[in-house]
């Protein structure tokens, strides 16, 4: 199964460890399924975790967060997504997140935000919750 983890699921996985981003990310490290991301995506995730906020509570250095995103990046399966024009309307700048799907025919994209989560009808979509219930099931 192929999997796209919207950055904010990820960052939650490392703020909120025990939290049900934090159990996606640990079945993905166990093998339950094969994660999709593109160089946008993990462009965005190192910004998003450099972020003052988020630094403080991850606790990340710079340097720590490169590794991590290297390592995520070396672990995934990284498509390109040049030339994939797909639009989620009310915030542009996740066309990235839905473009990675597409390009990388994905099975699922995992997200908590409400602007990608509204084109669920179109795209296999799915909350943390719905998702890791979905892994409960195999």
């Amino acid at each position: 199964m192929k999997v796209v983890l919207d950055t904010n699921v990820i960052v939650s996985s490392l703020l909120l460890p025990d939290s049900i981003p934090g159990r996606i990310l640990d079945r993905w490290r166990e093998g339950y399924f094969e994660l999709i991301a593109s160089w946008p995506l993990l462009d965005e995730l190192a910004r998003t975790l450099t972020y003052p906020k988020i630094a403080r509570r991850t606790r990340m250095s710079a340097d720590e967060v490169l590794e991590f995103v290297g390592k995520l990046g070396a672990l995934s399966t990284v498509v390109d997504i040049e030339g994939v024009h797909v639009a989620v309307p009310g915030d542009p700048s996740d066309s990235k997140i839905l473009a990675t799907l597409v390009s990388g025919q994905g099975d699922w994209l995992v997200t908590g935000d409400r602007a990608i989560l509204a084109l669920a009808g179109r795209y296999p979509i799915v909350t943390p919750t719905a998702f890791l219930r979905t892994l409960s099931l195999r």
